[in-house]
């Protein structure tokens, strides 16, 4: 898989995250929360490397 176990549960949270994101239904600190992230710092920053966008850029691509 050349990812270590870390890389691989963050990606399966930010997955999840997305979900949530596209939902719309929770702020962006309840998605990091309920997703295993203990910080919005350390989310924000799993989440743009990841996607290469912060998770508000993503939540604004998916309402337009």
């Amino acid at each position: 898989m050349q990812t270590s176990f870390f890389e691989c549960i963050n990606n399966a949270r930010i997955e999840a995250a997305k979900e949530m994101l596209r939902a719309g239904q929770c702020s962006i600190l309840e998605v990091a929360m309920s997703v295993g992230f203990n910080a919005r710092s350390s989310f924000y920053k799993a989440f743009k490397s990841r996607t290469n966008m912060t998770p508000s850029e993503f939540q604004k691509t998916m309402k337009t």
